[in-house]
């Protein structure tokens, strides 16, 4: 009678390495929230949400500036299926990434067609949306939901493939991988304003959520501001209690903390 396979074959710790694009957590958990499914070869598609985005009669935006992507998405992806997703926030998202995208290609589309984003540069632009929005308002709870992904991963993935747990210092980082010729630059002038916003959103976040991570040494430098560093000096996070109320301009606030973000990463 044959032996069963060992837990360690069973959960492929022996097999072939996967490839780079197997390998990204982060694009699977964003792609799982959307009620995508493994393929039979155990990976995470982008072309699974994508296929149903791609018909060109989807560009643009309807008479209420809202992107015909979300109506199709609405419409091919159940609610059930997406639970973590609602219309209504996705409606939310689509209503900033049009604001957004307004704004950038305003002077573009006065000296020719009006420019509209292509399926996966809404995409992208919706992946920020939601990842900006829970770094900012949860980013404990990002953490966690990101590594309960990475483990699940790496109980199926070949050892030589493992992802190492998500710290909170990983957090503040987003790389994408796109194509020559597909508008990064203009995606990446929409990253700015999505930035901003979330800023705006919540403008206590550099100063409210963990940023002290461990940090060996807090230094009062005046009453109700701190100043927390690493074991090599480096300046980790800047504490202000009661921050909106000490600087009566709120705008004052917002660009101290985009000056401390250099800082912070």
């Amino acid at each position: 009678m044959p032996k069963g396979r060992s837990k360690k074959a069973a959960t492929g710790a022996e097999g072939k390495p996967l490839r780079f694009e197997e390998r990204l957590v982060l694009h699977q958990w964003l792609l799982n929230l959307f009620g995508v499914s493994k393929s039979e070869d155990g990976v995470f598609k982008f072309e699974d949400l994508a296929a149903k985005l791609k018909a060109p009669e989807l560009e643009g935006f309807d008479e209420d500036n809202v992107t015909r992507f979300y109506h199709a998405l609405r419409l091919y992806i159940q609610p059930d299926r997406r639970p973590n997703l609602p219309d209504e926030q996705l409606l939310t998202y689509d209503q900033n990434i049009v604001r957004h995208w307004r704004r950038i290609t305003e002077r573009r589309n006065h000296a020719g067609p009006f420019l509209y984003p292509k399926y996966f540069q809404y995409l992208a632009l919706l992946f920020t949306e939601i990842y900006l929005d829970r770094y900012f308002r949860d980013p404990k709870g990002l953490l966690a939901e990101l590594n309960a992904h990475v483990k699940a991963f790496n109980a199926t993935a070949p050892e030589a493939s493992h992802i190492e747990p998500y710290t909170e210092q990983d957090l503040n980082k987003l790389a994408f991988w796109m194509a020559t010729g597909s508008g990064k630059t203009l995606l990446m002038h929409v990253n700015i304003l999505q930035y901003q916003h979330f800023l705006k959103v919540v403008p206590l976040f550099c100063f409210t959520q963990s940023l002290t991570c461990g940090c060996p040494s807090t230094e009062e430098v005046a009453e109700g501001i701190a100043l927390d560093w690493d074991s090599e000096g480096r300046l980790l996070g800047i504490e202000i209690l009661d921050a909106s109320k000490r600087l009566a301009d709120p705008e004052a606030l917002r660009r101290f903390a985009l000056e401390a973000l250099p800082l912070l990463g």
